[in-house]
């Protein structure tokens, strides 16, 4: 498939190629408008280790720099366990809490957790990743005697809603739709050409039609052919005929010589 060729189909079924996008864009804005609108709030909070002599000391910031810890208390964010502490010191349900899902990283090189809450309220939200960070802090505090969480950032409610994206997904949809028009365009082209018994120029070639006719080539002269040499001996027949052209003829037979004496 080469640029003559989209070109060529474009220029015969760009309606259906538009109707098509047309088509694709309406649908994605439709869509995005009945989607539930999710909203996002992230909080952070700092590991430090809390020590009762310099041993205990080393081995907490050894602990936390390696990783483990700091992948354990994301881990512990992100339960449902601890969710549903968090949802209940606000009077939420566990119905109501299904809604919403907890996302928690800590940042890189660091020891700084940040956990995100993502659900259809943006004030819950907010709510839920402040007592999340708490919780983690207390549950923290009881197994892991030597850290301990202390808050950073408190989670402020979103003004816009991270889920749907219209513009994004309106951006997919509209080359979603040009790949399909053209691919729809193009048989149908080929469908409508085999029906009339036209071929359809595949490679780079426009239409027949709009291409100028070619101007045929001057027929090529044949050359005359080199002269036979003619030898003296085969000229000689034809220089005895003509002689005897030229000498009388006498009537009659002719008489036959007589010798002496007779």
């Amino acid at each position: 498939m080469s640029w003559p060729y989209v070109l060529y189909v474009m220029k015969r079924r760009w309606w259906l190629v538009l109707a098509t996008v047309a088509v694709a864009v309406a649908g994605s804005l439709v869509y995005t408008h009945v989607q539930r609108r999710l909203y996002q709030a992230s909080a952070t909070t700092f590991a430090y280790p809390i020590a009762q002599n310099a041993n205990d000391a080393t081995n907490s910031v050894g602990l936390l720099t390696y990783g483990n810890m700091a992948d354990t208390f994301a881990s512990l964010a992100q339960s449902r366990y601890y969710l549903a502490q968090a949802g209940a010191t606000l009077g939420l349900s566990t119905r109501d809490l299904d809604l919403y899902s907890v996302k928690a990283a800590t940042l890189p090189q660091t020891t700084v957790l940040q956990v995100s809450v993502i659900g259809p309220d943006p004030r819950t939200v907010a709510q839920l990743a402040d007592r999340l960070t708490l919780q983690v802090g207390i549950g923290t505090e009881q197994y892991f005697r030597v850290f301990g969480l202390h808050a950073l950032d408190h989670a402020t409610a979103p003004l816009s809603p991270v889920q749907p994206k219209p513009l994004q997904q309106a951006l997919y949809a509209l080359v979603a739709g040009l790949l399909v028009g053209f691919a729809v365009a193009a048989v149908s082209l080929r469908v409508q050409s085999s029906a009339a018994g036209v071929p359809v120029p595949i490679s780079a070639a426009p239409a027949a039609e709009e291409t100028a006719a070619p101007v045929p080539a001057a027929p090529a002269v044949p050359e005359p052919a080199p002269p036979v040499p003619v030898t003296p001996r085969q000229k000689m027949p034809g220089n005895i005929r003509r002689l005897s052209e030229m000498l009388p003829v006498e009537d009659g037979a002719p008489e036959p010589a007589r010798g002496n004496g007779q």
